[in-house]
């Protein structure tokens, strides 16, 4: 089944990619069909998921010499909020006006987002360092061409921003697996090293290593001062690619600390822990600072997605079971609710063609339903308790006090600075005063806008209250995890 998890996405694609001059109503149902296909063997994956490590396999295309994929419960977990965020996406993309694309072109869109999802899967899966670079970068081109073609503004400048920052970071990254390669090292061969060959690395070296995949990774998250091509990104993105950058592409970055700075480096990550996790807390209480002093909806949003993946970094650092937990929670919650925040900022932008906000006031009285909507994902992104949002930053702050309880503080204010911006997001766009004829004839969101909106809402309120959910199914590989780490260090 998990060879299916790529092909699907590749198919759906290359159908698409020859579907110009149909009628628009064939290329939505393909590329709805090809991720809900997606969609639903990765789910027949999850229930038959093994209590083992994970699930292992080979590919073998056309007599080729195939890859290697692993599944583990991370692995798992990323790859069913990928598979369930495209197919939301395919349903907004063919029913909702949100997105704004032209008819003629809606075959090669659709194709790219398929290409997109087949590449942010094999990141996902694969167990080698080499393929996983190659995924990890190609991901990058369909993104680069969403952005450059379809964005708003100056999507050009944007696009190529995004792309070299990202791709010059990842540079360092393949020297290291490059150098670990040629001189046999063994430490990116799999999830985790071997504590023999392990040993054979001066230390001096494991530094260099991991600060090469620390750089690449920090991007990609992205932390401060390696953000600023993310809210460019952003602004100029047009929705859908706004949904998929936030809830998806930055997340690997957090996948990838995961993989290869512990997993591969971990005694080098037990040394600089603590400063990753200052350095996360210096990114969080700064991004919400600039968060709160924005003006366009989707910086604020673009913004708090910085500050939120602080959690992420410094949760993963802390190197402890409820740090760890919380991280991975964090990454899947924000997925989901930076995904509905970007789907609302946009149905806003397409129905009065503006992100300012004091240019949108007095959405309540004109679209209640999105206003709802609007609201609760602004608090759940605030860490309201009952949501995902709350379980997230409570599990990584606990974490981070058992590592470095010196930063905790910094970790409480930035997630007052959380509630302190999205209540002035809402306080301006939903209560505000709205500009005379702002709403003039713009309709409330439609019912398919309201089915992918209500479905994310049910998922991030059912985290909230069952967080079981997550965590009872994590515990088994965190223990792994933290059992191959202690060994390493021990050793």
């Amino acid at each position: 089944m998990i060879p299916l998890l790529i092909l699907i996405p590749v198919a759906g694609a290359s159908a698409l990619s020859f579907l110009r001059g149909f009628p628009s109503s064939l290329k939505g149902s393909v590329f709805i069909a090809a991720t809900a296909a997606a969609f639903i063997v990765s789910v027949g994956v999850l229930l038959n998921f093994s209590n083992g490590m994970g699930v292992e396999g080979e590919l073998f295309v056309s007599g080729v010499s195939g890859f290697e994929f692993k599944l583990d419960r991370l692995s798992l977990l990323m790859v069913s909020l990928t598979t369930f965020l495209f197919f939301l996406v395919a349903i907004s993309g063919v029913f909702s006006d949100a997105c704004g694309i032209e008819k003629e072109k809606e075959h090669s869109f659709f194709a790219l987002l398929a290409l997109l999802e087949a590449f942010v899967l094999c990141v996902f899966i694969v167990d080698s360092s080499v393929l996983f670079y190659a995924f990890f970068e190609a991901s990058l081109i369909p993104m680069f061409f969403i952005i450059g073609f379809w964005g708003h503004g100056d999507r050009i400048g944007a696009a190529f921003k995004f792309l070299i920052y990202t791709a010059t970071a990842s540079l360092l990254f393949l020297v290291a697996i490059v150098y670990s390669k040629i001189f046999s090292l063994g430490v990116f061969d799999s999830f985790y090293s071997d504590i023999h060959v392990y040993e054979a690395i001066p230390f001096a070296f494991r530094v260099a290593l991991w600060t090469a995949c620390f750089f690449a990774f920090a991007v990609k998250l992205p932390m401060v001062p390696c953000h600023t091509w993310l809210p460019k990104a952003h602004v100029q993105a047009p929705t859908l690619g706004s949904v998929l950058l936030a809830g998806l592409l930055i997340k690997m970055g957090g996948y990838g600390f995961i993989r290869f700075c512990l997993g591969g480096l971990p005694a080098v990550s037990f040394e600089l822990s603590k400063f990753v996790i200052f350095l996360s807390a210096i990114s969080l209480v700064y991004s919400s600072l600039i968060a709160y002093s924005q003006k366009n909806m989707k910086a604020l949003v673009a913004y708090s997605s910085i500050a939120h993946m602080s959690f992420v970094s410094a949760g993963i650092f802390s190197l402890n079971e409820s740090g760890i937990i919380g991280a991975v929670f964090q990454m899947v919650s924000h997925g989901l609710i930076s995904a509905a925040l970007f789907l609302c900022v946009g149905i806003i932008y397409r129905r009065t063609g503006t992100m300012e906000m004091e240019k949108c006031g007095g959405l309540a009285s004109a679209m209640p339903r999105l206003s709802l909507m609007m609201i609760f994902f602004s608090m759940a992104s605030a860490g309201l308790p009952g949501t995902s949002g709350f379980i997230g930053e409570f599990l990584s702050i606990l974490g981070i006090f058992q590592a470095f309880k010196f930063t905790v503080v910094c970790f409480a204010v930035g997630a007052v600075l959380s509630a302190a911006y999205m209540l002035r997001l809402c306080r301006e766009v939903v209560w505000g005063s709205a500009p005379e004829g702002a709403f003039v004839g713009k309709s409330d969101i439609n019912v398919w806008e309201l089915v992918v909106l209500g479905s994310l809402a049910v998922l991030v309120i059912l985290l909230g209250i069952f967080p079981s959910l997550v965590i009872s199914f994590l515990k088994p590989w965190v223990g792994d995890v933290l059992l191959s780490l202690y060994k390493i260090r021990l050793a």
